[in-house]
Protein backbone atom coordinates (compact mmCIF):
# COMPACT_ATOMS: atom_id res chain seq x y z
CA UNK A 1 0.00 0.00 0.00
CA UNK A 2 1.66 3.52 -1.20
CA UNK A 3 1.36 5.63 1.85
CA UNK A 4 -0.18 8.93 -0.36
CA UNK A 5 -3.72 6.60 -0.99
CA UNK A 6 -5.53 9.03 -0.54
CA UNK A 7 -3.32 11.90 0.41
CA UNK A 8 0.09 13.19 -1.30
CA UNK A 9 2.40 12.21 1.94
CA UNK A 10 2.51 15.48 3.61
CA UNK A 11 -1.22 15.09 4.68
CA UNK A 12 -2.61 16.71 2.52
CA UNK A 13 -5.42 16.24 0.20
CA UNK A 14 -5.30 14.60 -2.81
CA UNK A 15 -8.12 13.29 -3.88
CA UNK A 16 -11.71 12.71 -2.58
CA UNK A 17 -12.88 9.23 -1.63
CA UNK A 18 -16.15 7.40 -0.37
CA UNK A 19 -14.61 5.56 2.47
CA UNK A 20 -11.27 5.12 4.25
CA UNK A 21 -11.01 2.95 6.85
CA UNK A 22 -8.02 4.39 9.12
CA UNK A 23 -5.89 1.50 11.00
CA UNK A 24 -4.10 2.97 14.28
CA UNK A 25 -0.92 1.50 15.29
CA UNK A 26 2.15 2.51 16.83
CA UNK A 27 4.31 -0.63 15.71
CA UNK A 28 4.62 -2.23 12.50
CA UNK A 29 1.73 -4.95 12.10
CA UNK A 30 0.08 -7.10 9.82
CA UNK A 31 -3.00 -4.62 8.58
CA UNK A 32 -5.90 -6.09 6.09
CA UNK A 33 -5.45 -6.34 2.26
CA UNK A 34 -8.56 -4.64 1.17
CA UNK A 35 -7.41 -1.10 -0.38
CA UNK A 36 -10.51 0.78 1.87
CA UNK A 37 -7.97 -0.11 5.15
CA UNK A 38 -5.31 2.44 5.36
CA UNK A 39 -2.89 1.78 8.22
CA UNK A 40 -1.60 5.38 10.18
CA UNK A 41 1.95 5.58 12.58
CA UNK A 42 0.26 7.36 15.38
CA UNK A 43 1.85 9.27 17.52
CA UNK A 44 5.32 11.36 16.30
CA UNK A 45 7.98 8.71 14.99
CA UNK A 46 11.84 9.29 14.42
CA UNK A 47 11.27 6.23 12.48
CA UNK A 48 8.31 5.85 10.24
CA UNK A 49 6.95 3.01 8.80
CA UNK A 50 6.99 1.87 5.27
CA UNK A 51 3.44 2.75 3.66
CA UNK A 52 2.01 3.78 6.62
CA UNK A 53 0.35 7.24 6.59
CA UNK A 54 1.69 9.55 9.27
CA UNK A 55 -0.80 10.98 11.74
CA UNK A 56 2.35 13.90 12.69
CA UNK A 57 2.40 15.42 8.91
CA UNK A 58 -0.22 17.94 8.25
CA UNK A 59 -2.96 19.76 10.67
CA UNK A 60 -2.50 17.06 13.69
CA UNK A 61 -2.07 16.78 17.26
CA UNK A 62 0.76 13.63 17.14
CA UNK A 63 2.83 14.98 20.19
CA UNK A 64 -0.18 14.28 22.37
CA UNK A 65 -0.56 10.73 21.14
CA UNK A 66 0.68 9.26 24.34
CA UNK A 67 -2.24 10.74 26.42
CA UNK A 68 -4.67 10.57 23.57
CA UNK A 69 -3.79 7.15 21.93
CA UNK A 70 -4.92 6.43 18.27
CA UNK A 71 -7.58 9.59 18.84
CA UNK A 72 -4.64 11.99 17.23
CA UNK A 73 -5.21 9.18 14.02
CA UNK A 74 -9.25 10.45 14.73
CA UNK A 75 -8.05 14.03 14.82
CA UNK A 76 -5.82 14.03 11.80
CA UNK A 77 -8.37 12.16 9.89
CA UNK A 78 -10.97 14.84 10.97
CA UNK A 79 -8.35 17.78 9.86
CA UNK A 80 -6.50 15.94 6.54
CA UNK A 81 -9.05 13.80 4.61
CA UNK A 82 -11.33 14.19 2.39
CA UNK A 83 -13.98 11.51 2.31
CA UNK A 84 -17.40 11.30 2.67
CA UNK A 85 -17.35 8.10 5.48
CA UNK A 86 -13.92 7.63 7.66
CA UNK A 87 -13.25 4.94 10.11
CA UNK A 88 -11.05 4.42 12.46
CA UNK A 89 -10.06 0.72 14.16
CA UNK A 90 -6.98 -0.16 15.99
CA UNK A 91 -4.19 -2.47 14.42
CA UNK A 92 -5.69 -5.70 16.85
CA UNK A 93 -9.64 -4.64 16.49
CA UNK A 94 -11.16 -4.94 13.57
CA UNK A 95 -14.64 -4.71 12.00
CA UNK A 96 -15.89 -8.35 10.95
CA UNK A 97 -18.15 -9.21 8.56
CA UNK A 98 -20.50 -12.05 10.20
CA UNK A 99 -21.14 -13.99 7.43
CA UNK A 100 -17.62 -14.99 7.67
CA UNK A 101 -17.35 -15.75 10.97
CA UNK A 102 -19.10 -19.28 10.83
CA UNK A 103 -16.33 -19.97 7.70
CA UNK A 104 -13.60 -18.58 10.33
CA UNK A 105 -9.66 -20.50 9.97
CA UNK A 106 -6.43 -20.09 11.85
CA UNK A 107 -5.97 -16.67 10.28
CA UNK A 108 -8.52 -14.09 12.13
CA UNK A 109 -7.83 -11.72 8.87
CA UNK A 110 -9.84 -13.89 6.92
CA UNK A 111 -12.74 -12.55 8.87
CA UNK A 112 -12.26 -8.51 9.22
CA UNK A 113 -14.91 -6.79 6.62
CA UNK A 114 -14.48 -5.79 3.06
CA UNK A 115 -14.98 -2.42 1.86
CA UNK A 116 -18.16 -2.99 -0.22
CA UNK A 117 -19.69 -5.24 3.10
CA UNK A 118 -18.92 -2.05 4.90
CA UNK A 119 -20.54 -0.11 2.16
CA UNK A 120 -23.72 -1.89 2.47
CA UNK A 121 -23.66 -1.46 6.21
CA UNK A 122 -23.38 2.31 5.47
CA UNK A 123 -26.73 2.33 3.59
CA UNK A 124 -28.68 1.28 6.42
CA UNK A 125 -26.69 3.01 9.11
CA UNK A 126 -25.01 6.20 9.25
CA UNK A 127 -22.93 5.19 12.01
CA UNK A 128 -21.22 2.01 12.50
CA UNK A 129 -19.74 0.92 15.57
CA UNK A 130 -18.90 -2.56 17.58
CA UNK A 131 -20.89 -4.84 19.74
CA UNK A 132 -21.43 -3.52 23.32
CA UNK A 133 -18.26 -4.50 26.15
CA UNK A 134 -19.83 -4.89 29.27
CA UNK A 135 -18.01 -3.53 32.44
CA UNK A 136 -19.48 -6.25 35.22
CA UNK A 137 -18.20 -4.06 38.37
CA UNK A 138 -17.32 -0.57 36.82
CA UNK A 139 -19.03 1.78 35.33
CA UNK A 140 -17.59 3.56 31.73
CA UNK A 141 -16.38 6.60 33.97
CA UNK A 142 -14.28 4.72 36.57
CA UNK A 143 -12.96 2.40 33.28
CA UNK A 144 -11.83 5.14 31.83
CA UNK A 145 -10.31 6.47 35.46
CA UNK A 146 -8.56 3.51 35.64
CA UNK A 147 -6.30 3.44 32.42
CA UNK A 148 -2.92 4.69 32.93
CA UNK A 149 -2.91 7.20 30.81
CA UNK A 150 -6.48 8.97 32.26
CA UNK A 151 -5.92 11.87 34.95
CA UNK A 152 -9.10 12.47 37.04
CA UNK A 153 -8.33 16.66 36.66
CA UNK A 154 -8.81 16.17 32.63
CA UNK A 155 -11.74 14.09 32.75
CA UNK A 156 -13.63 16.47 34.94
CA UNK A 157 -12.38 19.60 32.49
CA UNK A 158 -14.06 17.46 29.79
CA UNK A 159 -17.53 17.44 32.08
CA UNK A 160 -17.26 20.95 32.73
CA UNK A 161 -16.12 22.06 28.82
CA UNK A 162 -18.98 19.68 27.81
CA UNK A 163 -21.35 22.39 30.21
CA UNK A 164 -20.36 25.32 29.24
CA UNK A 165 -19.80 24.61 25.20
CA UNK A 166 -22.53 22.50 24.95
CA UNK A 167 -25.09 22.09 27.64
CA UNK A 168 -27.94 20.32 26.21
CA UNK A 169 -25.60 17.12 25.64
CA UNK A 170 -24.53 17.23 29.68
CA UNK A 171 -27.12 14.86 30.75
CA UNK A 172 -26.47 12.50 27.69
CA UNK A 173 -22.55 12.48 28.58
CA UNK A 174 -23.61 11.96 31.98
CA UNK A 175 -25.58 8.85 30.97
CA UNK A 176 -22.55 7.92 28.74
CA UNK A 177 -20.04 7.90 31.94
CA UNK A 178 -22.45 5.53 34.34
CA UNK A 179 -23.54 2.93 31.92
CA UNK A 180 -21.73 -0.84 32.58
CA UNK A 181 -21.44 -1.11 29.08
CA UNK A 182 -19.99 0.66 26.09
CA UNK A 183 -18.17 0.59 22.75
CA UNK A 184 -14.57 1.58 22.52
CA UNK A 185 -11.99 2.06 20.01
CA UNK A 186 -13.42 1.69 16.43
CA UNK A 187 -16.35 3.32 14.66
CA UNK A 188 -17.05 4.29 11.16
CA UNK A 189 -19.21 7.17 10.03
Amino acid sequence: MKPDSGCNGTGKVRTVEDLIVLVATNKEYRMPSDTVYRPIQAGSHSDTFDGFLQDHTGDNIADRNRRLCELTAAYWAWKNLKCRYIGLTHYRRHFTDKTLLQRIGKDKFDCIAAGRSLEKELEKDVVIVPNKRRYCIETMESHFLHLPYTFEKDFRVLRQVIGELSPAYLDSYDEVMNRTWGTCSICLS
